[in-house]
């Protein structure tokens, strides 16, 4: 079989790609011991340090080309430049939150994904329609505080996978989940234009606004999910050529040593940086380099 993925011309194109950027791609099986392992069939892994994009799929869907055209699109998206989402490792949040967190960046390049796959002539059906009807199912659970926002998030995966089905259960919806069906529609409205890095980036800023005052409510807590959250920059060639201090600035909390690296307009981290530089080199930087430079030297680490 993976003889077979290796000669696809997708593969191929992809393969290219990655040796451009000086990345390799390995495939290997998604073992039971993965912590995606109950809920997903294949995975895509991004190793920056080593330069390596590792494609996993499971034992049972080894055989399914679908499957695998699925994961090779990811990788793709990741090699023409769409965001990646980083979750700052030093915080905590509930589970149900983590868990939506964690699928952002997955179910935002499905938007793409699903319409490729399409085009391309592939399709898993039977694996789109498990997690359909399981979201049909669960309409009459009664969910609360954060995981009512990731039930709605879970609306809309399933609504990428099939529209029909989701739609024609429209009064359900409303009538059973009226929260948590109207927050999927907010969902899909934001994230309606994904088509280039910028555009999908924009995307889930726009999410992350959406739920930061109703998770406030919730839980009587805030949780600055566009500070403890990273989005790469994704600037235009202007932007590039300009002042890093007029597109980014540093912020800091008491309880964390590292820096926050945030975008002006948005007001979303662009990245984290561990604390070894000092903060007045950090200033430095700012102010004599260009936004580029400054890109640069944040993807490096700092």
């Amino acid at each position: 079989m993976m003889q077979e993925i290796k000669s696809m011309v997708l593969y191929q194109e992809v393969e290219a790609m990655a040796l451009e950027k000086g990345f390799s791609i390995e495939l290997s099986p998604l073992l039971n011991d993965s912590p995606v392992f109950n809920y997903a069939h294949g995975s895509h892994e991004v190793d920056e340090l080593s330069r390596k994009i590792i494609i996993k799929i499971r034992k049972d869907s080894w055989g399914d080309v679908g499957v695998w055209v699925h994961e090779i699109l990811h990788a793709k998206l990741y090699l023409t430049g769409y965001p990646r989402f980083y979750i700052f490792p030093s915080y905590q949040q509930p589970p149900a939150l983590e868990r939506f967190l964690s699928e952002i960046e997955n179910t935002a390049q499905h938007t793409l994904i699903y319409k490729e796959m399409k085009q391309l002539g592939y399709e898993h059906s039977q694996i789109d329609e498990e997690i359909v009807n399981e979201t049909i199912i669960q309409i009459d659970t009664v969910y609360e505080g954060p995981d009512k926002i990731r039930r709605a998030w879970g609306i809309f995966e399933a609504y990428l996978k099939n529209p029909d089905i989701i739609l024609s259960h429209d009064l359900d919806f409303r009538k059973k989940q009226p929260y948590e069906y109207s927050l999927f529609k907010k969902f899909k409205n934001k994230m309606f234009d994904t088509s280039s890095p910028a555009k999908m980036r924009e995307a889930i800023v726009s999410c992350l606004d959406l739920i930061e005052k109703p998770l406030t409510q919730m839980n009587k807590q805030e949780y600055h999910l566009k500070i403890f959250n990273s989005i790469p920059a994704v600037l235009s060639k202007s932007d590039l050529s300009r002042k890093a201090k007029d597109i980014f600035y540093i912020l800091q909390f008491n309880e964390f040593p590292h820096y926050f690296v945030m975008g002006r307009r948005d007001k979303q981290c662009c990245f984290f940086l561990n604390p070894l530089i000092s903060r007045e080199e950090l200033d430095y930087r700012l102010d004599a380099f260009s936004a580029e430079e400054f890109l640069m030297f944040c993807e490096m680490g700092g």
